[in-house]
């Protein structure tokens, strides 16, 4: 089966870093099921920027992302933003 390909929105990405709302529970178990079905999420330059305008630091980007980069967390610079 293909790899599916995940892009989480900035929102998402501090939702779950700051265990924000109601919603950092359920971003959780999809990270969890994610890496378990061996799927990549995607985190783009555009994310990492929208983090630093909004306050993080390189540091707490990178905590966000400690999800063995090798294999589940792919950095894109070619993703285009639709909807």
């Amino acid at each position: 089966m293909e790899q599916q390909r995940y892009y989480f929105d900035t929102s998402i990405w501090v939702d779950h870093y700051l265990k924000r709302g109601d919603h950092a529970e359920d971003v959780f178990n999809l990270i969890v099921k994610i890496i378990a079905d061996d799927d990549i999420i995607i985190f783009s330059d555009y994310i990492e920027q929208e983090l630093k305008d909004i306050g993080f630091s390189y540091d707490e980007i990178w905590v966000m992302t400690l999800l063995d980069k090798k294999r589940f967390v792919e950095e894109s610079t070619n993703h285009q933003r639709t909807g």
